[in-house]
């Protein structure tokens, strides 16, 4: 099962474009961001400790999430300014 995931997620890698595979993960990135940081408000006005414990767990998940955004925005600004 490792090897046929691991040769779908090569052929789907390689079959596409840069520009295709970092605008797929950036509104990927960005729907899920969105979704999230709505959850987080909707908790923090909720208030009590179930909410607070909520939005703990739901910042855990944006972390990684912003820094895809941020990588992802370099990388398509990087080649645009020529900088490396």
């Amino acid at each position: 099962m490792t090897t046929t995931v691991s040769k779908v997620t090569t052929t789907a890698i390689t079959t596409h474009s840069f520009s295709t595979l970092t605008t797929t993960v950036g509104l990927i990135a960005i729907g899920i961001l969105i979704v999230l940081l709505v959850q987080k408000e909707l908790l923090r006005a909720v208030g009590g400790p179930r909410a607070a414990a909520g939005a703990r767990i739901v910042n855990a998940a944006i972390a990684p999430l912003l820094l895809t955004l941020f990588l992802t925005v370099i990388v398509r600004i990087v080649p645009l300014v020529h900088i490396v």
